[in-house]
């Protein structure tokens, strides 16, 4: 079985508050005046405003990802976007930063090929999976590893699920015929657009809801030094809010702000095509899974995704801006 490249990352420490609603508004010519790191793809999309700048948002491929968990230990970013899990280990291992918000919460789908003749995932069919031991992979296993599924392969480089979907076939694995495969969007719209005989097998959001008492996944999270003051925290964040708000109502809202992007670097950006990124928004919903939640409120959500990762532990209430 091979091995996927591991992209998990780390960790926080601040003071807690509650947000008045007179402070959670921004001001009207509100500046990004802090370093953003974030991941290429859904969490990316959220700092579609701010992405062409990358002085003040760095993104990085999926190849590169690994890399934000040093960011982390050494302070070198305000703000840092990073799977749940991982960030909150990094608190735990003495990284200066609080838990703000969660902004992912799950763009994960099975997404079936069209070879399986029967149409159910089962004990011997060909199942393609990715970042084993890491988020996807984990949340995989939480939904269906009571299926004692035995012929699963993890993809070396995860920017090759995509082709999965649009051939049917895993080329890692000499082009077998693939049965179903365990894909993000924006890449399951980019491959399914190339495969008429992809279709959506389940939301992995949806069986962990139903597995987890109605829990959701908590996949990506904001991650705030605990430098930075409570008036650029607070500015920043409800701006955020904003922004998310705003393009999941209207995707076409980026449009301005990307529009010295060709192709080539939009896909840089955000992990896809312009044109696929707004079909995955307007088409069947916010495929994407972004959104905004306020971190603390929404601890019961962020404590059911750690079950995953026994070793992490409950969270305190301390970790939390």
């Amino acid at each position: 079985m091979k091995k996927a490249l591991l992209l998990l990352v780390p960790a926080l420490l601040l003071t807690g508050c509650n947000h008045k609603k007179e402070e959670e508004k921004p001001a009207k010519d509100y500046k990004l005046n802090l370093s953003v790191v974030t991941p290429s793809g859904a969490p990316s999309v959220c700092f579609y405003k701010y992405v062409a700048d990358e002085s003040k948002v760095e993104v990085r491929s999926p190849e590169e990802a690994s890399g934000i968990a040093a960011y982390m230990q050494t302070g070198a970013k305000d703000v840092i976007i990073l799977p749940t899990n991982a960030g909150i280990q990094q608190i735990k291992n003495g990284a200066e930063y609080k838990i703000a918000a969660n902004i992912t919460f799950g763009n994960l789908f099975v997404a079936a090929t069209g070879n399986d003749d029967n149409g159910v995932m089962d004990e011997d069919d060909y199942v393609v999976l990715i970042q084993q031991n890491n988020v996807p992979d984990k949340l995989f296993q939480y939904c269906y590893g009571d299926l004692g599924l035995t012929n699963t392969h993890y993809l070396t480089q995860a920017g090759n699920v995509k082709n999965v979907v649009a051939t049917g076939k895993n080329s890692e694995d000499g082009d077998a015929l693939v049965d179903y495969v365990l894909v993000a969007e924006p890449a399951f719209s980019a491959g399914k657009a190339q495969n008429a005989n992809a279709t959506q097998y389940a939301s992995l959001q949806e069986v962990y809801k139903t597995k987890s008492g109605g829990k959701e996944i908590t996949q990506a999270s904001v991650f705030i030094k605990n430098s930075v003051s409570k008036e650029d925290a607070d500015a920043f964040l409800a701006q955020l809010e904003k922004d998310i708000n705003e393009f999941v109502t209207n995707p076409s809202v980026i449009d301005s702000y990307v529009a010295g992007f060709d192709d080539v670097q939009f896909a840089a950006k955000f992990g896809v095509g312009k044109a696929q990124l707004l079909k995955t928004l307007t088409t069947n919903g916010n495929r994407m899974g972004v959104g905004f939640k306020n971190a603390k409120a929404n601890k019961a959500s962020i404590d059911q995704f750690l079950t995953l990762w026994p070793a992490i532990g409950e969270t305190s209430e301390e970790i939390y801006y």
